[in-house]
């Protein structure tokens, strides 16, 4: 398909800002290069259990987040075409009792790893009368244990209700997202996924409604003038061509990766502590009044904690507290902090080790999930 670009805009603000010197412009298309391992995972690749890293609690395969499966499921692969959620096999996404006990008693099978948010699945087998080998793509579900150990949206601590809903809105793509702090590669999107819907004058009303807005964040309240690479206005109801002022909202890059509609906002850790660092700066984690304002002050990957701490109606934390040594110097920062215990939960092992050496007990994510009544022990 032929593209064609109206320059006319682009010309119009050279001539308001006339350069020393002019210089080249052409619109050559460079390859991006693409790490082999992404191909691999984008279409499944076939592992043992033991090489997949399960250190977080989550499971990660050379730094990238991956669902795994079995696909070959033998004679069931019939019934598991034609009724997935009932006979399909289920996939995993943490390190849950099952595979725990898989480990334990040595059963090593193959699965294979994917970070494929689609929600289809290859499985493969063979009859179950006349042998000949079939295959085929199911919607599979996720496994049950596997969000009961990470506690993903209260599914561990809520009622049935929550329960159920939790599993059967369960979608792939905001799961990754919302634990995209564990990881230092992200999920690469498809090429049809890139296409984006907006309409032509989408970038200037978007530059506009950002300045008239003060690049303050509508949902936190975080301002980020000095940081406006991490300011987007977000299209409420998810339909990109409905540029209705009510539809639009500014939002800062950790509460776009909350909006319901925003499925796909990756977020890089780094990026989640500098947005905690400003509120904290700038006052907005002071005095929160309830459980809903420390969910939203908080990366979402460590929600799962917060559920268990809301249930158990221990003392609300600190969200993302710096740690000072001896010299007052902030060496750390704690995702959940309660500074009167000096306990606190960290996601980066390096801001949990250092928060040791200076006088905490601070841990991770995992290790609280694991035994939540020993650390209820420490916030008192």
């Amino acid at each position: 398909m032929k593209l064609s670009f109206d320059m006319e805009a682009l010309r119009a603000a050279i001539e308001l800002m006339p350069p020393d010197k002019l210089g080249q412009f052409n619109l050559q298309y460079t390859p991006t290069n693409i790490d082999p391992i992404d191909i691999e995972l984008g279409e499944g690749k076939v592992v043992e259990l033991k090489d997949v890293d399960t250190d977080s609690g989550l499971l990660s395969y050379k730094g990238r987040q991956v669902l795994l499966y079995i696909q070959d499921v033998g004679t069931s692969v019939t019934a598991a075409l034609n009724n997935p959620e009932k006979s399909g096999p289920k996939y995993h996404v943490a390190d849950c009792a099952k595979l725990k006990g898989m480990r334990t008693q040595g059963l090593f099978e193959r699965y294979v790893v994917t970070n494929d948010v689609s929600g289809e699945f290859l499985i493969t087998g063979t009859h179950y009368i006349d042998g000949r080998d079939v295959e085929g793509k199911a919607k599979l579900k996720v496994c049950k244990s596997c969000i009961r150990a990470l506690n993903y949206q209260g599914y561990g601590t809520g009622d049935r209700a929550c329960k159920e809903s939790v599993f059967e809105n369960f979608d792939m793509a905001r799961f990754f997202a919302t634990y995209s702090s564990f990881f230092p590669h992200m999920p690469k999107r498809k090429a049809e996924d890139t296409r984006k819907e907006f309409t032509d004058d989408w970038g200037k009303l978007s530059a506009k409604y950002k300045v008239e807005h003060k690049y303050c964040c509508e949902q936190c309240g975080v301002d980020l003038n000095r940081h406006k690479l991490h300011y987007h206005v977000h299209h409420i109801n998810g339909v990109k061509h409905d540029n209705t002022l009510t539809n639009l909202i500014g939002v800062c890059s950790d509460c776009l990766s909350k909006e319901r509609t925003a499925k796909e906002a990756y977020i890089m850790h780094d990026v989640r502590q500098l947005i905690a660092t400003l509120r904290r700066e700038q006052g907005l984690t002071n005095d929160l009044d309830c459980w809903d304002d420390v969910f939203e002050m908080t990366d979402p990957a460590v929600h799962g904690v917060l559920h268990h701490c809301q249930k158990a109606q221990v003392k609300m934390p600190e969200p993302g507290y710096d740690v000072q040594n001896a010299n007052h110097e902030i060496v750390s920062m704690l995702e959940l902090a309660w500074p009167r215990r000096k306990f606190g939960i960290g996601i980066a092992s390096r801001d949990i080790a250092l928060a040791n050496e200076n006088g905490w007990y601070a841990i991770s994510v995992h290790e609280f999930l694991s035994d939540a009544k020993k650390a209820f022990t420490c916030i008192g």
